[in-house]
């Protein structure tokens, strides 16, 4: 009997190295697909910094263009007040 436990606990020893040799493989392949999603967030990110960036840049293009157009509609309607004094003044 002594012989049969023995060998008993040899194959529940062989089963045990073969569960955990098999989780740790499982353990490594899940560290491999979260080093690969890992380095996916980071190009993910410096993409998104970037979109942000050119958001930026555009924002501030947008408001100088506005301003732009503001100042130009101001001058605008200067003339047209110097144009219509002018002929009033001509009229006269």
């Amino acid at each position: 009997t002594k012989v049969k436990r023995g060998l008993e606990a040899d194959a529940e020893n062989k089963n045990a190295d073969a569960a955990i040799s098999s989780l740790k493989d499982t353990e490594r392949e899940l560290q491999r697909e979260l080093d690969q999603l890992n380095q996916k967030m980071t190009l993910k990110n410096s993409e998104l910094e970037r979109a942000n960036g050119k958001a930026e840049t555009l924002k501030s293009y947008n408001e100088t263009l506005e301003k732009e157009v503001t100042d130009l509609r101001n001058k605008v309607a200067t003339l047209n007040v110097e144009i219509h004094e002018g002929q009033a003044a001509t009229i006269k």
